[in-house]
């Protein structure tokens, strides 16, 4: 399993901007690698949808709340999440994962990280960051639903037909509407498979090799090594599995999907580390405990 440290290729101390990225072609192949090839015309409507929120992305990224690449990351753990579903909600999930993180009111994403970095702080100030957090997130969900409408209504505009119809339009809002409530400790009730859906393709982008853990570091302005990112991993792990308990509980069925996915990913990680998937979940577990 091990590598030569010296041989062996590292993840990106920088991800992917949208301008090198084959947008067109990374949805195709999301699509292609699910067993979608069936389905072009829902292809074009990806590619075009993608099209219309590349500016909206420019400005989450410049912003620093996540880069392009998350959202071709959560669309391709979409798929694979409902790749035995019809294609109703094969679209409602690939047009959420697409739209769910484009709007980000404030200036700059606040982490819990960056909400206890000031030191020393005081319980005052502990409280006022988390606020200020909490307020954050609550607005980056509920624009990014009103955001949701508005787009299906442009894309059915562009198309000159009904592509996304009401029912479509209502669905897609309220998943995106509810995607990071479990980072908030809020369990949604009575989940639909496209809500459930979302919230685990969307958390597995913090495990997800090579570019989910970079994003926090470097997020953070820290250096990109192999101890860092290994921390960062061990935590995002702990809060992934976290996130799903607040939102979802434990017995949704795209939990059990989402498990596999995600160790996939711990597959490709454990072979980068020159370790045992177990040793990457038991660190998680002791981190978790402590």
């Amino acid at each position: 399993m091990g590598q030569d440290r010296s041989t062996k290729s590292h993840p990106p101390s920088r991800l992917p901007n949208l301008k090198s990225l084959a947008v067109d072609e990374l949805i195709k192949d999301a699509f292609a690698k699910t067993s979608r090839q069936q389905a072009p015309d829902l292809v074009l409507t990806m590619q075009l949808l993608a099209r219309c929120l590349y500016g909206d992305w420019a400005i989450v990224e410049i912003k620093k709340a996540n880069p392009a690449i998350h959202h071709l990351v959560v669309l391709e753990h979409s798929l694979q999440l409902c790749k035995n579903s019809s294609e109703r909600l094969t679209k409602q999930i690939a047009t959420c994962a697409l739209i769910h993180d484009s709007q980000w009111p404030a200036a700059a994403k606040i982490t819990s990280q960056q909400a206890a970095k000031q030191n020393p702080i005081t319980a005052d100030q502990l409280t006022t960051q988390t606020y200020e957090r909490h307020l954050d997130r609550l607005r980056h969900v509920y624009c990014s639903a009103q955001f949701t409408a508005e787009t299906c209504d442009l894309i059915n505009r562009l198309m000159g037909e009904i592509v996304y119809d009401e029912d479509d339009i209502f669905q897609c809002s309220q998943a995106v509407a509810q995607h990071d409530l479990g980072s908030l400790g809020h369990r949604i009730e009575s989940p639909s498979a496209l809500k459930a859906g979302l919230v685990v393709a969307d958390n597995l982008w913090m495990v997800s090799y090579p570019f989910g853990p970079q994003a926090d570091v470097l997020r953070r302005g820290d250096e990109v090594t192999d101890d860092v990112i290994r921390v960062q991993l061990r935590n995002n792990l702990s809060r992934y599995r976290e996130r799903i308990e607040n939102a979802l509980g434990s017995k949704e069925p795209a939990i059990r999907a989402g498990r596999e996915i995600c160790k996939s990913h711990l597959e490709k990680w454990a072979e980068y580390f020159g370790i045992a998937v177990e040793t990457l979940e038991d660190e998680a577990t002791t981190d978790k405990k402590h």
